[in-house]
């Protein structure tokens, strides 16, 4: 495991090697509509809750390493989908692993700030949409779906932020200077 470490250079040069990787929700935040691609069905549903349960067992190692260390500790996540309910009905599996997690990070004195990097969504229509064949109504109900649709994919991350003492940042396109108005994380930023 690597150590951890408060040397500002080394902090530094480790985010100069972060990439943009495969996202768990692709390039945009919603599928066009009428491509069918990214259903809603059980196999992406496993995939979604395989990924969230995975991310949050993995962030549970490090929290669970940081607890010999004194003081109190900080975690920053960075992720665009912790789940809790999927078709009205609660993951438990999800559940599950945020309470572990939030139980952890509360035994070892580690506050989760949780991020999501997806910044400012727009709900509306766009031209990657196709709505031939839908009808107005149908088409006006698009934005408030995608805005619901954004909230339950936030609900574990602001759990996690919630319980454990930390923040929850979402909808902003400047999370770097939201960071600097915060004390609590300013010490990641110069």
């Amino acid at each position: 495991m690597q150590q951890f470490t408060s040397d500002k250079r080394l902090l530094y040069a480790a985010l100069d090697r972060v990439k943009y990787g495969a996202s768990r929700v692709g390039v945009s935040s919603f599928a066009p509509l009428g491509s069918g691609i990214r259903g809603s069905g059980a196999i992406d549903h496993l995939r979604e809750e395989s990924m969230a349960v995975g991310t949050l067992g993995a962030i549970r190692f490090v929290v669970n390493a940081m607890t010999g260390f004194p003081g109190r500790k900080s975690v920053v996540l960075f992720t665009e989908n912790i789940r809790l309910i999927f078709r009205g009905t609660t993951d438990e599996m999800v559940t599950h692993a945020v309470q572990q997690l939030s139980d952890a990070a509360s035994r070892g004195s580690v506050v989760i700030h949780a991020i999501d990097p997806r910044g400012m969504q727009d709900y509306n229509i766009t031209a990657a949409d196709n709505t031939a064949g839908m009808s107005k109504r149908r088409v006006a109900r698009v934005p408030a779906q995608r805005a619901e649709e954004v909230v339950r994919t936030e609900d574990g991350m602001f759990v996690l932020a919630e319980e454990t003492g930390g923040l929850f940042l979402h909808d902003t396109n400047d999370w770097p200077a939201h960071c600097e108005r915060r004390p609590t994380i300013a010490m990641v930023t110069t």
